[in-house]
């Protein structure tokens, strides 16, 4: 693969200042997208899988008070335990929202049993609630 001339200089500068970079630039990205929106929600699913740097520019963008964006993480509590990052996230999250101007909520939600699954499936595919349809 030909790697063109100026991508050998960036690949050169080193992780730290790549990182910087990068970190910079989705700051940037999400400071222009919040001036342009009034209500702007992402939602982050599967935090369980993310990786150091996926939190720090998480942590990076809900620090900044130029970007006025509400996040919806998602996350399967069984799979992060005390020492993951995302769970010293969420504890430093909540410990710096009273002098950060920002809201920590969490929601807890269990497993769903089948019947449940079936009453959702049947009212988004607009089926017939009899057993024959329960079956499919």
């Amino acid at each position: 693969i030909d790697i063109p001339d100026g991508m050998n200089a960036v690949a050169d500068q080193g992780n730290k200042e790549a990182k910087e970079r990068l970190k910079y630039g989705f700051l940037q990205f999400f400071r222009v997208i919040s001036a342009h929106f009034d209500h702007l929600v992402i939602v982050l699913d599967d935090l369980q899988w993310t990786d150091a740097m996926s939190i720090e520019l998480l942590d990076g963008i809900i620090g900044d008070k130029d970007i006025r964006t509400m996040f919806i993480g998602i996350y399967r509590s069984n799979e992060v335990d005390e020492a993951h990052y995302l769970s010293k996230t969420i504890r430093d999250l909540h410990a710096a929202k009273e002098k950060g101007g920002f809201e920590v909520t969490e929601i807890s939600v269990g497993n769903l049993d089948v019947s449940v699954c079936e009453e959702i499936l049947i009212q988004l595919l607009s089926v017939d609630p009899s057993p024959s349809s329960r079956r499919l």
